[in-house]
């Protein structure tokens, strides 16, 4: 497994369209960007996200999020040709511990892809962070695949759609839930993370950004944090059409730190 835990770039190879990439020093003026993400309305409506996002930012503040999704983009080339169309939503996110133990099976971020996303990326803006409060990337364990396919082993007790609405419960926030929420939701959490064998862990520095394929098994690696919240600017790019995606090939050569 390649741990990132100091400042530089990380190029990991995959089988996707995009290799998982980590670079520093993503925007030129971090703090104001994460001052303006601190003026912003955050709810917690919708999905199975832990935590509270804006409203997409194109219908906040649309220079700002074509500048940045676009500052994603060229990572891999140049897509301003008119030839090349692509969809994003972003978001500022916050998100806090479920559980005062930094150690609590809890604060273990959840293990997912993201959907029908095909590129999406993550940047951190915490001045003072959790560094441990990241981004890992995982595989399938081999017993868990069945002739190359995924086979996800259900809990008896808990079938798909019942852990889907505990899940969906918890993530607005523990304490709104019923009286065996947390002990519900670490059954479900412990079976769901059980599938997986962590890769990479991106640890969180201020105005790093991570970004993966779609369909790249991920999750936060803890979401612990013993003062405050973890702020993140989160894209999800849904359709990427171009003639090629270029990706340089001094970055395609480099695998690890």
């Amino acid at each position: 497994m390649n741990v990132v835990d100091k400042q530089g770039l990380i190029i990991q190879g995959g089988t996707g369209s995009f290799p998982t990439t980590c670079y520093d020093n993503f925007y030129e003026n971090p703090d104001y960007i994460r001052e303006y993400a601190l003026t912003l309305d955050y709810s917690n409506e919708g999905g199975y996200f832990t935590g509270f996002r804006t409203d997409c930012l194109s219908t906040i503040n649309e220079e700002f999020h074509y500048k940045s999704s676009k500052k994603i983009l060229s990572m891999f080339g140049d897509f301003d040709s008119p030839d090349v169309k692509w969809d994003c939503k972003s978001y500022f996110h916050k998100n806090w511990s479920y559980s005062n133990d930094p150690n609590s099976i809890l604060n273990e971020g959840w293990i997912h892809t993201d959907g029908d996303c095909v590129l999406a990326a993550v940047v951190y803006l915490d001045p003072n962070p959790n560094i441990n409060s990241g981004t890992s990337t995982y595989i399938i364990k081999d017993e868990y695949l069945e002739d190359g396919k995924f086979k996800y082993d259900e809990h008896p007790d808990y079938p798909d759609d019942k852990m889907l609405k505990i899940r969906r419960d918890a993530t607005r926030t523990l304490d709104c839930c019923n009286v065996d929420s947390g002990k519900q939701y670490e059954v479900c959490l412990r079976n769901n993370n059980k599938h997986f064998e962590k890769t990479l862990e991106v640890k969180n520095f201020y105005n790093r950004v991570i970004i993966y394929d779609g369909d790249k098994f991920h999750g936060q690696t803890s979401i612990y944090k013993d003062n405050g919240f973890r702020l993140t600017h989160i894209f999800f790019f849904y359709e990427i059409v171009s003639p090629f995606v270029h990706i340089p090939k001094w970055r395609c050569e480099l695998d690890g730190i």
